[in-house]
């Protein structure tokens, strides 16, 4: 890669999102024409189905899923977020995180129960409880199953690394933190730490932000090389009766052997809006990722292509408007406040 393109894919991964798709909508401009209409996409994910303008949320997606394969989840509804019934929770800490969300908004870490007190106070939508996986490591799977086939394909695999710090047996937390360019206010997990007295020791890690998001800190590599047959089998297995045509598992798990094995634990589920994460690899070049991209169009395209010949509907303009119209004033009300 050159100095110039090397120039380019940092200023990518940190622009807007407008910016980044850009050319993007230049190839989804194409397939609007070729498919006679620019919403051929909202036949495919679970989210609309049945033309339904009301995003379904992920307690949709989990209640479809193998139990063994995603984490012990309550969900709180709004007007009842008062009245939790304390002995149903998981053990603490606990994640919570809105229901319908993005990019990590407002999801946080708590550690007991005075965080989950001042969580509740602050949340005005529904939102989930879960237990929180401490498994060490994270990845996002982007997977894409075409309907007339009964098998689907791996297509991308992001390996995260969360936000962190790394002991050196003499510097305090507080230390490590201006080292690393961050303040005493970066994540979740800080608070509970005497950040001026406490001394990690030599390669003792402590996770700064525990949200493997994007936009809060995580840093993602290409793992595409490690796509084979048996994950996919692992991953298929996982899915059980949840319809995925087309989306990103986001899974934690504590060794690649064991995943491969089956035995991890899928976070979210995200669909038709996700993106495959191995193009946020700096080593991806700029061409590379814009390839990635529409190689993933490509297959949105044909399968909303197909499952409208078998009569799926796609959204009205009308209506798709009245679901981003609602989507977007969500989006405001879960802003970050408690993370």
């Amino acid at each position: 890669m050159t100095k110039w393109e090397q120039y380019l894919v940092d200023k990518w991964e940190h622009s807007p999102e407008w910016v980044i798709h850009l050319p993007t909508s230049l190839m989804y401009t194409w397939f609007s024409l070729r498919s006679l209409n620019p919403l051929f996409f909202t036949n495919v994910s679970h989210d609309y189905r049945d033309s339904n303008i009301t995003n379904s949320g992920k307690s949709e997606v989990y209640r479809h899923l193998d139990p063994a394969n995603y984490p012990q989840t309550i969900l709180v509804h709004a007007h009842a977020s008062q009245d939790i019934d304390h002995s149903q929770l998981p053990s603490y800490p606990l994640i919570a995180k809105p229901n319908i969300g993005k990019r990590g908004f407002s999801a946080a870490l708590l550690k007991d129960q005075a965080d989950l007190s001042t969580y509740v106070n602050n949340s005005h939508v529904d939102f989930l409880i879960q237990e929180y996986i401490d498994y060490p490591d994270e990845c996002g799977i982007f997977y894409v199953r075409h309907p007339s086939q009964q098998n689907g394909k791996i297509t991308s695999i992001g390996l995260k690394t969360l936000l962190a710090i790394t002991g050196d047996g003499t510097s305090s937390m507080s230390e490590l933190l201006r080292q690393r360019g961050l303040n005493e206010n970066s994540g979740s997990a800080l608070p509970h730490y005497d950040l001026e007295r406490t001394i990690l020791a030599t390669g003792e890690v402590v996770v700064i932000e525990p949200i493997g998001s994007h936009n809060r800190g995580t840093v993602v590599v290409s793992g595409d090389h490690l796509i084979n047959d048996q994950l996919l089998r692992s991953i298929e297995s996982a899915l059980g009766e949840f319809e995925l045509y087309y989306g990103r598992l986001d899974i934690k798990y504590e060794s690649w052997d064991r995943l491969l094995a089956g035995e991890f634990k899928i976070i979210e589920i995200n669909t038709i809006t996700s993106e495959p994460l191995s193009m946020y690899d700096r080593r991806v070049g700029l061409i590379d990722k814009y390839r990635m991209l529409y190689r993933h169009l490509y297959d949105l395209f044909s399968i909303s292509s197909y499952l409208r010949k078998q009569g799926r509907r796609r959204l009205s303009l009308s209506a798709f408007y009245r679901y981003v119209q609602d989507y977007r004033s969500h989006l405001r009300s879960i802003s970050p406040k408690t993370s």
